[in-house]
């Protein structure tokens, strides 16, 4: 209907409608051509943003919040409300060309010409200067949001021109069911409403809305003043808030500022380094109070309150205030903060050369929070890579009890921006399932890339692999501080049945049928219903025999105490193949029918098979080598493909894994095999005394490998173990001779 009612006219621009407008620009330009050099200086300069790339679409769209509701409206509204308003724009500036395009007149393309230029070129210029050196913010363009809303209310009175016709035309429309009126409401009326309304919303939030209240340094500075002791001492960070603060603050109190920049720098951030000015600024002192305003990019790592914390204790603030936070300290006497990483326990782990674990400091904390502790970590590159670590808390026995991914130090310090050899430390609080029992777990650390998942190497002192991940600990996980609701334990089988003092609330059962010899993943979930004098443990019955026992963790507990339980229970040896049910059998005479089982039929080999070449090896005991197949020579970038033979010598209790090394003439590894035997699918767990395995291994040459002799190296060790033990080999006197063993026959590359 729109279209119809209006026509266009095509008409010849005249040159002065451009020429005018840009005569206008070029004389503003060179008016501000001497103060040019200090801005490009600036720009160089400035290091309060961080390093990064310009998003185009993110730029546009704040430019639009900003030009239209301000910074009063929170972005996911916001965004809705700018759309609207740039519709309105474009339906108005349509109009303004419309109108002043069938103009007969010059004049009136002047204004439209010089108004689109003046809010393009500002937008255009710095946006490039921005994509070359990104020290974005949306109020830096603000100086082009004056002909935004020439156009804007240009467009709307063109509609208010354009819809006053002649009552000959009105009436063509009239018949065609187009009214003025009409019109004015969908084009004038609505829009004028919208952006009435939504400029309301926005200056309603900015003088009401507590959450764009501008920072209350007043607040904050009379708050110290009353409440700081003579012994104490101030804290400001970022530093660069002490015009403000002291403008308000009447106070004697020694300050501090960290860092000491007079602006914002994201270059200058807290680290270990702060710990000089800080035992300057404590001694004597019993007492901090730490300012914090625009501290997340400061000290992005939380130096601070670690500082403090491992120091003091926090003591709790009766006031809030706007946009500035506050937080005291009471300190220990004669309180030093270090200037390096002083992990509880030490442990370090080279990851790929890129990245060095210093050690971990465990935070005892109750099982609803979660488990809490520090890594100390170590730069040992410019990183290029935005490197994530994955955190897997486990028990003894390997049980995976929470999990959290995470860049290693704190959100806004990303490992791009390391420095090489700088030393800083990451707080992590790993959530823990619901019904985690008290005790002292294990931490496992990978680092990892969204790109590659897998994980960097962990690298010996010679630099061979070691694995992708390190194992730490132990760390105390306290009781929960009240038991778990029934519904947050998401409990797969519920059984809800009494057996001794407990009540058996359900299970989780990881496979309904394995083999003799197989250990099967097992959780349950216990109920105390009566405080328990003594200790329990159950048995796993599988038709005519028993497994091991567990023992119930956490039996210090009180009544209506819920605890999670996670178990690799393993099927005993001699257990008959065919179904059965699975049984619980407390120590103390009670059992407990639990589920359905299928042992499987497991064909195990007694009978010495003939290996291509013999080689006897003890393996601690525990396993043995009695021979190998493996060709005598190769060409680069070809399989090595080997087949080794192993007897057992004993009943195992932790899944040992195999490494194979291929080693040059100077004994560096130059390929290399970690895996459980056949592939993961039998785990020395399931291995019977004097039963044979026959185990296949393959191996890529590579490509560049130096033609000549090399040897192969395998040995045994231990994953769950924090230093991967290795087995001991054993020599015929019970004595051992090392923890490795080379294969008799060297490969020759070709």
């Amino acid at each position: 209907a729109l279209y119809s009612q209006i026509s266009f006219r095509a008409s010849r621009i005249p040159h002065s409608a451009f020429r005018n407008p840009l005569a206008a620009f070029l004389a503003i330009f060179l008016a501000f051509v001497p103060w040019l050099p200090n801005v490009i200086a600036r720009f160089g300069q400035d290091a309060s943003y961080w390093r990064g790339a310009l998003k185009l679409d993110e730029a546009l769209r704040h430019i639009l919040i900003n030009f239209t509701l301000g910074e009063s409206v929170l972005e996911g509204v916001a965004q809705y409300f700018a759309a609207g308003w740039l519709l309105i724009f474009f339906i108005g500036l349509i109009f303004w060309v419309k109108s002043t395009v069938n103009s007969q007149q010059s004049k009136p393309t002047q204004p439209l010409t010089f108004s689109i230029l003046y809010l393009i070129i500002p937008l255009a210029l710095l946006l490039f200067l921005f994509a070359r050196n990104p020290k974005f913010n949306a109020r830096y363009l603000m100086i082009a949001s004056p002909p935004f809303f020439i156009l804007l209310g240009a467009g709307l009175a063109s509609v208010f021109s354009l819809t006053r016709q002649s009552s000959r035309t009105l009436a063509l429309h009239a018949s065609a069911g187009v009214t003025q009126s009409a019109i004015r409401f969908t084009f004038l009326v609505l829009p004028f409403t919208f952006c009435l309304f939504t400029s309301a919303f926005a200056l309603s939030n900015a003088y009401f809305d507590p959450a764009f209240t501008k920072a209350d340094y007043r607040k904050i500075a009379r708050y110290i003043e009353q409440h700081a002791a003579r012994d104490e001492a101030i804290v400001l960070t970022s530093g660069h808030l002490f015009p403000a603060f002291n403008y308000y603050y009447r106070g004697d109190t020694p300050q501090v500022r960290l860092p000491d920049d007079p602006t914002l720098n994201t270059e200058h951030v807290i680290g270990y380094d702060a710990a000089y000015a800080l035992n300057q600024l404590v001694a004597g002192t019993r007492g901090v109070w730490m300012v914090l305003w625009q501290d997340e990019v400061v000290d992005p790592n939380g130096f601070l309150p670690m500082f403090f914390a491992s120091h003091g204790k926090e003591e709790k603030i009766d006031a809030a205030f706007y946009q500035v936070k506050l937080r005291h300290y009471t300190l220990d006497p004669n309180a030093r903060f270090a200037s390096e990483p002083l992990s509880a326990i030490p442990r370090r782990a080279n990851f790929k050369n890129q990245i060095e674990l210093l050690g971990i400091t465990p935070t005892p904390t109750p099982a609803d929070i979660g488990a809490s502790f520090n890594l100390d970590w170590n730069s040992l590159e410019n990183l290029d890579e935005d490197y994530l670590v994955a955190l897997r808390v486990r028990d003894a026995q390997g049980n995976l009890w929470g999990k959290l991914d995470r860049r290693p130090a704190g959100y806004n310090y990303p490992t791009t921006r390391w420095k090489k050899n700088e030393k800083l430390f990451g707080a992590y609080t790993v959530p823990l399932l619901s019904g985690t029992p008290a005790g002292d777990y294990f931490v496992e650390v990978t680092i990892y890339t969204a790109q590659n998942q897998n994980g960097l190497d962990v690298l010996a002192p010679n630099g061979a692999p070691l694995g992708k991940s390190v194992r730490l600990g132990p760390i105390s996980v306290l009781p929960a501080r009240a038991p778990p609701s029934f519904a947050s334990l998401n409990i797969q089988n519920t059984i809800s049945a009494p057996i001794g003092p407990f009540t058996l609330l359900g299970y989780e059962l990881g496979r309904a049928q394995a083999s003799a010899g197989e250990s099967i993943p097992l959780t349950l979930f216990w109920r105390v219903d009566s405080k328990l004098d003594r200790d329990y443990n159950f048995r796993v019955q599988f038709g005519d025999a028993a497994s091991d026992a567990y023992a119930i963790t956490n039996f210090q507990t009180s009544s209506g105490t819920i605890l999670r339980g996670q178990y690799q229970i393993a099927i005993p040896a001699a257990a008959r193949d065919g179904g059965t049910n699975l049984r619980v059998l407390l120590n103390s005479g009670e059992s407990l029918a639990l589920a359905p089982f299928v042992i499987e039929k497991t064909d195990r080999v007694f009978v010495r098979p003939r290996a291509q070449i013999a080689q006897d090896v003890n393996f601690a005991n525990s396993i043995a080598l009695i021979g190998y197949d493996a060709p005598a020579a190769l060409k680069a970038n070809e399989t090595l493909k080997l087949n080794l033979y192993w007897r057992a010598r004993a009943k195992m209790e932790k899944a040992y894994t195999v490494f194979i090394h291929l080693l040059d003439k100077n004994s560096q590894v130059v390929a290399q095999q970690d895996a459980q035997p056949v592939n993961g699918a039998r785990a020395t767990t399931t291995w019977i005394a004097n039963e044979y395995l026959a185990d296949n291994y393959q191996l890529q040459i590579p490509a560049n490998a130096a033609p000549g002799e090399y040897r192969v190296e395998i040995g045994w060790y231990d994953a769950s173990d924090p230093g991967f033990a290795r087995l001991q080999v054993i020599d015929d006197n019970g004595a051992p001779i090392g923890d490795h063993v080379i294969l008799k026959t060297s490969l020759v590359v070709q």
